[in-house]
């Protein structure tokens, strides 16, 4: 019997302009227009990092761009305030007056910039893991380590056995096992080299937005000195930290994490 070849399934897209120039963006989609929206930036290389969260779709509209470098956008290179553009101007043309966000690590530093950008347009944002304070020594660890690992991720075996353990579904298992084939080294690194500055968020003690910060006890240093950072610098910003939790919170802690979604984005 012939094998059937995986085909990365087709996501939409949405025609935006920036910086006098038009250009296209791919994003997928899930739950009832009508319904209020969540925009989820995944974090770095990975599209579906919210495979979880997908199920959120039963109360909300769900929005997921695709970053630049990665899944149908992983033909251009990653650049942190090129990305940023296409995030605010895709708010820019969506009909909801406000919305949610969801952010996980390199997406949560992209979320936090965007509220600082679009204060009048985000109601409520949901932060994981992020990693605003940035050690160089920390950095150049994970630099070296993605140079190692990098390798394997053009191994079909090894992704599908990473995205299993993580519990992805079989379509968003797929779809990464395709995305990090076209993965170019360069964006791997730029996803730790073009991170948040200080310029993204110099008004965020001045805003008024509910703001929710989790991160587990096990992560790296640097993300506990982000939350702290994130919490002391804004009233609203509620930090969460929570036992026995790495970095992949949205894929091994899914289902306390959805409970405290749905509570703290005030589904019915």
């Amino acid at each position: 019997m012939q094998k059937t070849k995986a085909v990365l399934k087709k996501p939409l897209l949405i025609s935006i302009r920036h910086s006098g120039c038009d250009f296209e963006l791919h994003y997928d989609q899930y739950g009832d227009k009508s319904r209020q929206t969540i925009l989820f930036i995944h974090g770095a290389g990975l599209t579906h990092t919210f495979s979880h969260q997908y199920n959120l779709k039963d109360k909300f509209h769900i929005i997921v761009p695709h970053l630049s470098g990665c899944g149908f956008e992983s033909h251009k290179d990653f650049n942190f305030d090129e990305a940023l553009g296409d995030i605010l101007h895709m708010i820019d043309g969506m009909d909801d007056e406000k919305i949610y966000l969801l952010g996980c690590s390199l997406g949560a530093e992209l979320a936090l910039a965007v509220i600082c950008a679009r204060p009048d347009r985000i109601k409520k944002a949901a932060l994981l893991s992020p990693w605003v304070h940035h050690s160089k020594s920390f950095k150049k660890m994970i630099l070296v380590i993605i140079n190692v690992v990098f390798g394997f991720t053009k191994w079909k075996w090894a992704v599908y056995l990473s995205m299993k353990y993580w519990g992805l579904r079989k379509a968003d298992r797929d779809d990464t096992i395709m995305s990090f084939k076209a993965m170019s080294r360069k964006n791997a690194n730029a996803f730790i080299t073009e991170w948040v500055e200080e310029r993204h968020y110099e008004n965020y003690k001045d805003l008024h937005t509910d703001m929710l910060v989790i991160y587990g006890d096990m992560e790296p240093r640097d993300i506990k000195k982000s939350a702290d950072f994130l919490s002391s610098g804004n009233e609203d910003c509620v930090v969460e930290r929570w036992r026995l939790s790495h970095h992949d919170l949205p894929m091994k802690r899914w289902r306390r994490l959805n409970k405290r979604l749905y509570e703290f984005f005030g589904a019915d």
